[in-house]
């Protein structure tokens, strides 16, 4: 019995022909399984296409038959900005104010469950990842965003697939389109100004260094995750959110075997909880 992925298909060519008409940003595929999206222990993830254009994207997931994966298979769909790049689309997922997102003819809005938005939005230059993560920052805090999810390689959802985590079929689907033009350096003078304030207990603080002299191995005892913890707690009296996540990355073992699809995930939550301590310091 042959099923019939025509409408799927057409939304997620439809989605993919409008960032590749503003971006020419590369991007990596991949498959989460349901499972691994229920129990983020399971490391059931698959890159299915690196380093490929926008333009590009629709054919990989076609001609690997990724619409027949994710239904039959519950094989969920999601696309990264590949690394070492600049980029002009910023991501926000779980944004509370539609509304305003909409009424701002913002570049993209996708239905990513019954309850849940995932925006993109449009910037007038290309940026580095470590000023896209402090873009995406920005735009979390004004339209109420996920706040650990605002990294610059986050996993985002296709549309045209369906989400299998909450087993109701819904498919992934486009629900507003625009062309404005966010100013990237606005952007970044708003996170100066508003957000990357140093509280009071590091203005006070008693380190005469500038520069850290310890390293992740210094704080590993027997436990991988509270190791990261601890380091990033320590990283956040010596550099700002994005260079403290850029620092524990790097330096943290074993992070690709121990979180798959899901590194930039962890590492946005490690240093949130991190934040979250620091700030009460």
């Amino acid at each position: 019995m042959s099923i019939d992925f025509s409408k799927q298909q057409e939304q997620a060519k439809q989605f993919f022909s409008l960032l590749a008409f503003k971006s020419n940003i590369l991007i990596d595929l991949h498959y989460i399984n349901h499972q691994a999206l229920l129990d983020r222990s399971i490391n059931k993830k698959l890159v299915i296409k690196k380093s490929i254009k926008l333009r590009e994207a629709y054919k990989e997931l076609k001609n690997d038959n990724a619409f027949y994966k994710n239904k039959m298979r519950l094989e969920n769909v999601y696309f990264s900005f590949s690394q070492s790049q600049n980029y002009n689309i910023a991501s926000v997922d779980d944004i509370e104010r539609i509304d305003e997102f909409k009424s701002k003819n913002h570049l993209c809005l996708i239905q990513t469950s019954k309850s849940k938005y995932q925006a993109f939005f449009e910037l007038d230059e290309y940026v580095n990842a470590n000023d896209l993560a402090k873009i995406q920052k920005v735009l979390q805090v004004l339209y109420k965003g996920d706040k650990a999810a605002t990294g610059a390689y986050q996993l985002k959802r296709v549309a045209g697939f369906i989400n299998t985590k909450y087993l109701d079929n819904f498919v992934v689907k486009i629900v507003s389109k625009g062309d404005n033009v966010l100013n990237a350096k606005e952007l970044l003078r708003y996170y100066e100004e508003h957000i990357n304030i140093k509280p009071k207990s590091l203005q006070k603080s008693t380190i005469k260094s500038d520069k850290k002299n310890k390293n992740w191995s210094d704080f590993y005892k027997d436990d991988y995750s509270s190791t990261d913890f601890s380091y990033a707690l320590y990283l956040l009296h010596f550099y700002n959110e994005e260079q403290a996540k850029e620092i524990l990355r790097e330096e943290s073992k074993n992070l690709e075997e121990r979180k798959g699809a899901y590194v930039e995930d962890y590492i946005e939550r490690t240093i949130q909880k991190a934040l979250d301590v620091f700030y009460k310091i």
